[in-house]
């Protein structure tokens, strides 16, 4: 009777390691779950401060660019209002000359022979000034052109750079999701892992007493040995 009682005990003991071993197998899985929830977790935070310090960089570029266009903005209104004065001084310019040429036309008109070598010599002028006004404008016209090019240059810069801090906002906002949930998944695993080691130390709790009971009972059974 004492060695049948003895075996159940044994048995009993054998079942509780064996069930045991496997909630301890299940908690280190848990464990190692959480463990690389955590270490993704990680590493999708260092992406999305990665990200975030580029979309500062670029919006600092994009400021600067944007103040580098202002002041190419500022430079073609004034390249225009140089213009407008260069080109009223031209037709003032031009108008003089015509005023000045038909004058001399006239002068020459009436004293052909007499003044011949100064018709000769206002008419060169007029062809020198008319020269100089045409060079004028043609400046005018090639500042204007390069003004509009930089100009143009730098917007498409800033739509580019407009465009490539979109996708970072974009990119950053799925991180976030991301992140938010991975800290999901790694606090439903630590909830898990308090579940198992809560199940572990009642499992322990309960199979301390049989343990103990066990150890004692062979004890008990030398006496009869000895008087039979």
């Amino acid at each position: 009777m004492g060695r049948s009682y003895e075996a159940v005990l044994e048995a009993r003991a054998r079942r509780s390691d064996a069930a045991l071993q496997k909630k301890t197998f299940r908690a280190e899985s848990a464990s190692a779950r959480a463990d690389s929830a955590q270490a993704a977790l990680g590493s999708a935070q260092q992406e999305l401060q990665a990200a975030q310090g580029r979309i500062v960089g670029l919006q600092s570029e994009l400021a600067r660019t944007q103040g580098e266009v202002a002041a190419q903005q500022r430079q073609v209104e004034a390249a225009a209002v140089h213009r407008q004065e260069l080109q009223a001084a031209l037709n003032d310019a031009q108008e003089r000359f015509t005023r000045e040429l038909e004058q001399q036309r006239a002068v020459a008109t009436a004293t052909t022979e007499r003044h011949a070598g100064e018709i000769k010599r206002a008419l060169l002028d007029v062809d020198r000034e008319r020269g100089h006004a045409g060079k004028l404008q043609k400046e005018i016209e090639q500042l204007r052109r390069e003004m509009a090019g930089h100009l143009d240059a730098h917007r498409q810069e800033v739509l580019a750079r407009q465009q490539q801090i979109d996708a970072l906002r974009q990119r950053s906002g799925e991180l976030e999701g991301r992140v938010a949930q991975l800290l999901e998944q790694r606090e439903q695993q630590a909830r898990e892992l308090d579940a198992t080691r809560q199940r572990l130390e009642a499992a322990a709790v309960k199979r301390a007493p049989g343990t103990r009971t066990a150890q004692r009972t062979p004890a008990k059974s030398k006496p009869s040995k000895a008087a039979t």
